[in-house]
């Protein structure tokens, strides 16, 4: 596990391989944290292939990569989610966040409030919304070639009536 403090810091992070561990942060983002993000994910992460699902709970994570942020999540784990983002992937107010590209045959379940504004593209696998899982509303979401019906939004139950 790596965690960080995310009250008034920024880490920067290279290429990152998530093969069943955890990328977290504690405490309330300020200062730079809530400026430029606690994490900046300046190249791509790389997930799952194991038996153990992979987690992403830091708070206030910018998507920094030029081009987009690639999260190549592979299948394997033995509950179906291969990557599971609890934590948040944010647009602060510091850096532009370049949007997420989900690829690989893998699952990518999303349950924090999201609220970065580039596109969300899905080439492969699958990614889930769940919880209080969200996208912000004005980033568009593209699903290419095998990504095709693998979006899912969370399913809630109607209203009583």
């Amino acid at each position: 596990m790596l965690t960080i403090n995310a009250a008034g810091s920024t880490a920067h992070l290279g290429p990152l391989t998530l093969a069943g561990g955890t990328l977290g942060s504690t405490g309330t983002a300020s200062g730079d944290g809530l400026t430029f993000g606690s994490w900046d994910l300046d190249s791509g992460i790389t997930a799952g292939g194991t038996t153990a699902t992979s987690t992403l709970s830091a708070t206030n994570v910018a998507l920094t990569k030029v081009g987009g942020t690639t999260f190549a999540v592979s299948s394997g784990a033995t509950n179906g989610i291969d990557l599971d983002v609890s934590g948040t992937l944010n647009h602060t107010t510091g850096v532009s966040d370049s949007g997420l590209i989900k690829s690989g045959n893998g699952v990518m379940r999303l349950s924090g409030v999201n609220t970065y504004t580039s596109a969300t593209t899905i080439n492969g696998g699958t990614v889930l919304l769940s919880g209080a899982g969200s996208i912000n509303g004005s980033s568009g979401i593209t699903v290419n070639g095998s990504g095709a019906n693998s979006f899912k939004p969370a399913r809630h139950p109607s209203p009583p009536r």
